[in-house]
């Protein structure tokens, strides 16, 4: 990741584990920043995580469903009320923490 986005590390983009952080002083130029990191499509969702999503297999234990809410998270920034939409899904993590 540091690689691809090298000319624009610091300058207005941070890359960490798993998410790009794109930075700026108005909306003008994060608009202008954000067409310069995906030119075609903008900001997406990823087609292939979706369908992977959509044809997971039934969840048996509590590893499983730690892994579907690990790849599911990264849609809460696309999904408004993400956090009560998936209580049902998380609340067993709280007892087997």
């Amino acid at each position: 990741m540091n690689d691809i986005f090298k000319p624009y590390l610091r300058k207005f983009t941070l890359v960490f584990f798993d998410d790009i952080l794109v930075y700026n002083p108005s909306l003008d130029s994060h608009a202008v920043h954000l067409r310069m990191i995906s030119p075609e499509k903008g900001v997406d969702t990823g087609l292939a995580k979706v369908t992977a999503m959509q044809n997971w297999p039934s969840l048996r234990n509590l590893k499983q469903l730690r892994g579907f809410l690990g790849l599911a998270g990264y849609y809460r920034i696309f999904i408004r009320d993400y956090a009560a939409i998936g209580q049902p899904l998380t609340a067993p993590l709280k007892n087997n923490a």
